[in-house]
């Protein structure tokens, strides 16, 4: 009775068993290979894009804060200047 039982099964449980081993290594090798890697791109990809807003952002500061020094020195060269003419005013 058991053996009748088994024989009647083998056909179907090998056939399953197959696939389930099958689909279960590609399972694996999804969730350890594929998707790991997936998200590794996706993060150089974020992080090469924030890399670029900061470059782009600072090639627009860029030719302010040059202004700003050649303002900063024009303003110390005419405070120079000043200060030279009140001492020499005041000898």
């Amino acid at each position: 009775m058991m053996t009748e039982f088994f024989s009647t099964l083998n056909p179907i449980v090998y056939p399953v068993l197959l696939v389930i081993i099958v689909f279960g290594g590609f399972f694996i090798v999804i969730a350890y290979a594929v998707y790991p890697a997936a998200v590794q791109r996706a993060a150089e990809r974020d992080e090469s894009e924030r890399k670029r807003q900061v470059s782009q952002i600072t090639r627009s500061i860029l030719p302010r804060i040059s202004r700003m020094k050649r303002i900063a020195r024009r303003l110390t060269r005419i405070t120079q200047i000043k200060s030279t003419n009140f001492t020499k005013a005041g000898q």
